[in-house]
């Protein structure tokens, strides 16, 4: 059962957990239409890193359950997604097990809003770091509402 906790209980440097995937066909098909490249060549075949690759949307997408897999943040006025920022070191293979590793990095409140960072790891079975990135979320306390610009 995931837990509820408050902005004040959330503590930086939490481990988020980690969790391993195996990069399928299947799953690089239904991410690659997502990115409107589900033909390109790389993802069915050959690439120049030895194999068939998989978008990095695949590990980022997967890294953002992180956040929800032992807690939840209490947002009475409701929750977003805010910012993403990812460098690739080496794009997963077809066929490879990725484990995807997440800590709780920065929270902080501006404009009365609760401001979550969380880093992700994404490695190969060898260890090797294929993608890292950090995921900004945003809650909303109660009675606050979100301005669209």
């Amino acid at each position: 059962m995931v837990k509820e906790v408050s902005f004040e209980d959330v503590k930086v440097g939490t481990d988020l957990g980690t969790f391993e995937v195996t990069i399928t066909p299947e799953l690089v098909q239904s991410y690659a239409g997502s990115v409107d490249a589900a033909h390109h060549p790389w993802y069915l075949g050959n690439s120049p890193f030895g194999g068939p690759i998989a978008p990095v949307i695949v590990v980022e997408d997967l890294a953002l359950g992180l956040l929800g897999k032992e807690f939840r943040i209490k947002a009475e006025g409701g929750g977003v997604h805010a910012k993403t920022s990812v460098e690739v070191l080496q794009p997963p293979l077809v066929g490879q097990k990725v484990s995807i590793q997440g800590t709780l990095v920065d929270k902080y409140i501006r404009r009365e809003k609760y401001y979550f960072e969380y880093q992700f790891v994404a490695r190969d079975g060898q260890g090797n770091v294929l993608v890292r990135g950090v995921h900004t979320n945003v809650s909303l306390p109660a009675g606050t509402a979100a301005r669209v610009r």
